[in-house]
């Protein structure tokens, strides 16, 4: 169960971080303020201003509708990563969601009610012109997802059979 579990993980928290360090970009540059409407970005999927040919590879640092869109699309992934460790806790072969821990079942529950919360909370600040306590609350957000994929990888570690255990017996 863990085994298969666990590359899901990895994965859904590795998106993780890119996305909460793509955050940073979009924090650092105010690029919360430019392009509050959502799903689209200023009526379009890819912002009209996209790349900027002067900028080269800073557009992914400097360009505000760069950084922004890049934390969209990045904060999508999380959200399909996340569903996927759902869906592979849920249905695993052996009984499903019954046959991981308690731990694992709690962590998986955990992380997937911080990244929905987050999304919602990322979705609300941008539309809403990014007020402070929501801004804030959005950055705190992070810490809580990254603390519960961190927490979930844990999990996931601790349960799975030592190498050599099944040698052993």
């Amino acid at each position: 169960a863990a085994r298969r579990l666990r590359p899901v993980a990895l994965a859904a928290a590795a998106v993780a971080a890119a996305t909460i360090a793509s955050g940073g970009f979009v924090a650092g540059l105010d690029a919360g303020h430019a392009y509050n409407d959502w799903p689209l970005m200023a009526g379009r999927v890819v912002p009209e201003q996209y790349w900027d040919p002067e900028l080269g590879y800073r557009n992914l640092f400097e360009n505000t509708a760069t950084v922004q869109f890049d934390h969209r699309m990045l904060a999508y992934a999380t959200v399909a990563a996340t569903t996927a460790v759902v869906a592979v806790a849920r249905r695993g072969a052996g009984g499903g969601w019954r046959q991981h821990s308690e731990r694992v079942r709690r962590s998986v529950v955990a992380l997937g009610a911080a990244v929905g919360g987050q999304a919602a909370l990322g979705i609300s600040t941008l539309v809403l012109y990014v007020p402070v306590p929501l801004a804030a609350c959005h950055q705190a957000g992070a810490l809580v997802v990254w603390s519960s994929a961190l927490t979930l990888l844990h999990a996931v570690k601790q349960t799975a059979p030592r190498a050599g255990a099944a040698a052993a017996a």
